[in-house]
């Protein structure tokens, strides 16, 4: 099914749904968790987006906060378990808040040397990041645009391994990375507006030396950082 309107179903109704399942019951999330994974994983394949470009952040946003949201409401429970005074359930801007900062930013500001950025400096690196961002975008536009098959189709024509195959391949792969950054023009903006240090997608990943590096350290490197802090959050408690 497609229409229109269905992404004002599928994307605030599960965040809604999340919100009401984590802060306000007392259901322990171990008694429900397989139901409601799967809830998320049969509803975008039931409603889908009317634009095709959107299937991607159509499927992953509802994950991505039902995943931090349960972090982070485990984590204001714990609060409240070792702070009596707090005793009111957690607020849906409260929760909707602590799911950008757990799940989109770097919370040491820690450099290798032991300095401490500024807000400032964190926004001038944002800044920075935007700048690099725009001129890797507008190289790519100038200086590989020109050189990719004005109809890509023509690219399933060459033999395998053919030296054409290669090289366009290698062509369309740089340019593709070239529109995949364009994910860090918002980041680095909510950087500079906000002082967070934000979570950059990808980290070079054509520079990878091998599949451990670029799995563990340069591709998606959001969905790494939120893994690594629910894998490891109980041990990093102790």
């Amino acid at each position: 099914m497609s229409d229109p309107s269905k992404p004002l179903i599928n994307i605030p109704v599960p965040v809604l749904v999340d919100y009401y399942l984590y802060c306000r019951t007392s259901i322990p999330y171990q008694k429900y968790k397989t139901w409601y994974t799967l809830f998320h994983i049969l509803l975008p394949f039931l409603i889908g987006p009317s634009n095709h470009g959107f299937t991607t952040p159509f499927i992953a946003a509802p994950w991505f906060v039902a995943s931090v949201g349960a972090f982070c409401s485990q984590k204001y429970k714990d609060r409240q378990i070792k702070d009596e005074t707090i005793k009111s359930p957690q607020s849906f801007l409260s929760w909707l808040k602590s799911i950008g900062i757990e799940g989109f930013t770097q919370k040491s500001d820690q450099q290798p040397n032991g300095t401490t950025l500024t807000y400032n400096q964190v926004r001038m690196e944002g800044l920075i990041r935007f700048i690099g961002v725009i001129f890797v975008m507008t190289m790519g536009s100038i200086f590989l645009t020109p050189f990719l098959l004005e109809d890509y189709n023509d690219f399933f024509t060459f033999p395998w391994y053919s030296t054409q195959c290669i090289y366009y391949g290698f062509l369309m792969g740089l340019k593709s990375y070239t529109l995949m950054i364009s994910n860090d023009i918002l980041s680095s903006i909510i950087q500079i507006v906000t002082g967070y240090r934000v979570l950059p997608v990808f980290n070079k990943p054509f520079l990878a030396t091998s599949p451990k590096d670029f799995w563990g350290n340069r591709w998606n490197l959001m969905v790494r950082h939120l893994l690594r802090k629910q894998v490891y959050a109980g041990r990093f408690n102790a």
